[in-house]
């Protein structure tokens, strides 16, 4: 995690609060300058804090009998199945949605969907970091089988 820090201003409780977490999770925290910053964030918006993390891989699921043996069993029977839902916006409204309902996971079909990027997870208030994401080539021949 990169993170500035002006010696003119006090930290907000906000920045304090996001430190402690960062340190009992054993992040790393870098100093930084708000250019360093801005060159990470490719010029968006940062609030001072910049976080490093991989890329989001959902679980790639082949058959629904599959699934239900071994996922489903686990985690529950309820899933949104989102097929070839292509705007990211909408992706992650969902996402928060099903999150509040109290859904066991999202499965989403990897032809014509839109990939986890950063406008999803942030149009999901970070709900996709927290719902198990799984993902079919086809939703058609996922339940056919």
């Amino acid at each position: 995690m990169h993170r500035h820090s002006s010696p003119t201003e006090p930290d907000k409780p906000s920045m304090t609060a996001i430190e402690k977490l960062a340190r009992e999770r054993n992040v790393k925290i870098k100093a930084a300058e708000k250019t360093q910053l801005s060159r990470l964030t490719d010029g968006k918006a940062h609030q001072n804090v910049v976080m490093r993390c991989s890329k989001f891989a959902p679980v790639k699921v082949k058959q629904f009998g599959e699934f239900k043996r071994s996922i489903a069993k686990e985690r529950g029977n309820v899933y949104f199945l989102l097929d070839k839902l292509s705007v990211p916006h909408t992706f992650g409204s969902l996402v928060q949605t099903g999150f509040y309902m109290g859904i066991d996971g999202i499965i989403i079909s990897k032809g014509g969907s839109a990939p986890v990027t950063p406008i999803v997870a942030k149009a999901s208030l970070g709900a996709v970091d927290l719902l198990p994401l799984y993902q079919v080539k086809y939703i058609g021949d996922f339940l056919d089988a």
